[in-house]
């Protein structure tokens, strides 16, 4: 079963037991539990009843959903769960669960999705999901891990591994060895450094890596994305002060938003420059932009500046990124924009300039070259004249489907 069709029917069970639909009500079903049936087997809710143990209960054979959320849970090991061959979803959230053990899901072959969410998960055995051969699908956020074992995840072949928000200070050369997964998220954690050697054994098949908002600060060596072909980088608010480890980087979105770089230079990154389609930079005391900043970004098509301290933009900056079909300067000190803003900006179908400082609105030329733009946010500045003008501007455009303009005047 591919991730849409685990994800379809997650979706379509949880709607059968919240409104009956054509689900049916089962009535072999272990006591404080719902059980329902559906097209594709039974579904078993068992959240909030302060259940400490489900060992001892015996659910319908083609059970392929359990909810055993919001319990009293305190580990889960080998003899815990009780033979289900047919489960494909299981979900143990805010269940107070501290340590899991050896072989604690070798009962359940067939299971794709393993939710884990908001326990207070300390230890993790060598071998706790050892077995789980079906398995794609990993959540282990917002739980108080601190350490993982080496080989952990040894023989798992993932799309999504969920670790944010733990106490994850350290990865090991091993710490992800045997490990096969597309998308590994591990924001929210205190590791101080981020090496080759760590992701290498996920490295042929990572698409999307985030690791934002790191609880300390973090350290990636120059080579540590060398040989990755990523979908998504997201490394937003890690306290990252040197960006040399772009050298080697080569994905379609990158968001380093919201850290300590001095200079923004992406010259030397041909790799990036040949790949990125999305990049965020906002929060990044960038105070003007240059030709270092926007080096030649051909296939650049959303680029957002928010929330810096740009206060003067020329039309020749954006010469370099053609391409360009969004820009987001909100809540920069932008009081005017030059008659040549738009010359580059041709095929920008949103710009956002909400919460900057413009006040007057009267010239057109900034906006004439903009031929398709579609959305035009000015919300929360300092506009005191009527900007009828440049709307009507805007109108010229007779491939425009819709065209939205939001702004607040103050007079």
């Amino acid at each position: 079963m591919s991730c849409r069709e685990a994800l379809l029917l997650q979706l379509v069970t949880a709607v059968c037991v919240l409104v009956g639909g054509f689900a049916q009500q089962v009535n072999d079903c272990p006591r404080y539990c719902s059980c329902y049936r559906t097209p594709n087997g039974v579904s078993a809710n068992c959240n909030y009843q302060r259940l400490g143990d489900l060992s001892g209960m015996v659910f319908p054979p083609d059970i392929i959903y359990l909810d055993f959320s919001f319990n009293a849970l305190a580990e889960i090991n080998s003899n815990t769960i009780p033979n289900m061959p047919d489960l494909l979803i299981l979900k143990i959230e805010e269940c107070q669960v501290g340590n899991i053990g050896a072989d604690a899901f070798a009962h359940l072959p067939n299971l794709l999705n393993l939710t884990l969410n908001g326990n207070q998960i300390q230890d993790i055995h060598k071998d706790a999901f050892r077995g789980l051969r079906s398995l794609r699908h990993l959540f282990l956020e917002k739980n108080n891990i601190a350490r993982l074992e080496d080989e952990v995840f040894d023989s798992l072949e993932l799309e999504q591994l969920y670790l944010t928000d733990n106490n994850i200070q350290q990865l090991t050369s091993d710490t992800l060895k045997g490990l096969m997964v597309s998308d590994l998220r591990m924001g929210g954690n205190a590791l101080s450094s981020l090496t080759s050697e760590m992701l290498l054994p996920v490295k042929r098949t990572m698409k999307t890596f985030t690791l934002d908002n790191n609880e300390v600060p973090l350290e990636i060596n120059i080579d540590t994305f060398a040989n990755t072909d990523l979908d998504v980088l997201k490394l937003r608010n890690s306290s990252l002060t040197q960006h040399a480890f772009l050298r080697y980087v080569a994905t379609q979105f990158l968001d380093i938003s919201m850290n300590k770089f001095g200079d923004l230079d992406f010259s030397p990154y041909t790799n990036l420059r040949a790949s990125v389609q999305e990049l965020a930079l906002s929060a990044s005391g960038i105070e003007f932009l240059d030709d270092n900043i926007l080096a030649p970004f051909q296939g650049l098509r959303h680029l957002d500046l928010s929330e810096n301290n740009i206060s003067v933009l020329s039309g020749k900056v954006f010469q370099k990124v053609p391409n360009l079909e969004s820009l987001e300067l909100m809540a920069n000190p932008i009081m005017q924009l030059s008659d040549s803003f738009g010359e580059h900006l041709t095929k920008v179908g949103r710009l956002g300039l909400r919460s900057c400082r413009l006040s007057d609105l009267t010239n057109p030329k900034p906006f004439l070259p903009m031929v398709a733009l579609r959305e035009l946010d000015l919300g929360n500045n300092l506009i005191q004249v009527s900007i009828l003008t440049s709307v009507t501007v805007f109108a010229r455009s007779q491939k425009r489907e819709k065209s939205c303009c939001r702004h607040n005047e103050r007079g």
